[in-house]
């Protein structure tokens, strides 16, 4: 893997936590959640390159998180924790 600094794109920092910390095996979240694939998300969203910017979460964690952290708007309104959760 060539490492490119800063100009490192999404998948090469993807390739280099994996590298560092293994395969996500849980969601930090809720450690209830099962599944069959967990993924590293960005805890910044800078995605900056320390290891303790990146957590452990199911893919279903992962896309909420995602989607509060930049603020997705739905139905006219900003996602939150609570609106994923409940639907409204």
């Amino acid at each position: 893997m060539n490492w490119k600094g800063k100009s490192a794109g999404y998948v090469a920092l993807h390739e280099w936590i994996y590298s560092k910390l293994g395969k996500a095996n849980h969601c930090s979240f809720n450690k209830d959640h099962v599944g069959k694939r967990f993924e590293w998300a960005n805890i910044s969203g800078a995605y900056l390159r320390e290891l303790d910017d990146w957590t452990q979460l199911c893919v279903v964690c992962h896309r909420q998180y995602d989607m509060i952290r930049n603020g997705y708007m739905a139905f006219g309104r900003k996602v939150t924790y609570e609106t994923t959760r409940t639907g409204r």
